[in-house]
């Protein structure tokens, strides 16, 4: 074969290279044109709290408890982690859910609303959640994290931890009218972390908002039965310094919550 011939048929071999790498750019770029971004919709976790069959109201409202007591409280927060929706999809890292602000019966019927955004949209079996803080982040603390973050806040040095869970308020022990027994119950460890599973139907679809909606019973987070039940005659004051007692409250806590 002569040295032209050689050379052409070098240069079709070049050209023919060329048009199939050409034609399988653009077979990729087609294909990228086809995937589309995953759509999205909004879900929202509505969270009322009560007291026994009463609207939880803080400060002004006072509540019968056990042994002819009487309560108020101040203050009820708590933590939800690894917010999974059924097939595995992780949709929240850490919310906190914050009572503390709900002072009227109106305040109480609104609850308190966790919107989380960017969720796929599917048909989901169910909800899946930790009461407390995963231990991965109960490992972090608040300097990395900006302020507004759920992680910024409720957090004790000295255990190197967050309080997963605060009751706070005040008690008529002994019924003469006047509150004056601090109530300060404020748990935290990781042994304390509880995880909740809930089956409900539901879908979120695109652009649209999907609510939740959620009951949590403080009275049921302090009293178990009638004769299991935090006695503030005997104790008004914990910062999980005795175990039973933070048990109790998380054990209850996780109890408390329903998915109406």
């Amino acid at each position: 074969m002569s040295n032209f011939q050689l050379a052409k048929t070098s240069t079709m071999k070049k050209t023919t290279f060329l048009l199939l790498f050409a034609f399988a750019l653009l077979a990729t770029d087609c294909q990228d044109d086809d995937v589309q971004p995953q759509a999205t919709g909004t879900l929202e976790l509505n969270f009322k709290g009560t007291f026994g069959a009463d609207p939880l109201v803080m400060y002004a409202r006072e509540y019968p408890y056990e042994a002819g007591m009487k309560v108020k409280l101040q203050l009820f927060r708590f933590y939800v982690s690894n917010i999974l929706l059924s097939n595995n999809v992780k949709v929240s890292d850490i919310e906190v859910v914050d009572f503390e602000d709900v002072q009227s019966d109106a305040a109480a019927q609104q609850g308190i609303t966790i919107q989380i955004k960017n969720v796929p949209t599917e048909d989901y079996t169910g909800i899946n959640f930790g009461v407390g803080v995963s231990e991965n982040l109960n490992k972090t603390n608040p300097g990395g994290y900006a302020p507004g973050s759920p992680l910024s806040d409720n957090y004790w040095s000295a255990a190197l931890g967050y309080v997963f869970t605060k009751i706070e308020g005040n008690a008529d022990v002994d019924g003469d009218g006047v509150f004056n027994d601090k109530l300060t119950f404020h748990a935290g460890a990781n042994q304390l972390y509880r995880n909740k599973e809930f089956n409900k139907t539901f879908t979120v679809k695109a652009g649209e908002t999907t609510r939740l909606n959620f009951e949590v019973d403080l009275r049921k987070v302090l009293v178990k039965s009638e004769s299991d039940f935090l006695d503030f005659r005997k104790v008004t004051i914990d910062h999980t310094t005795k175990p039973e007692i933070a048990t109790f409250i998380s054990d209850n806590l996780a109890n408390a919550i329903v998915l109406k």
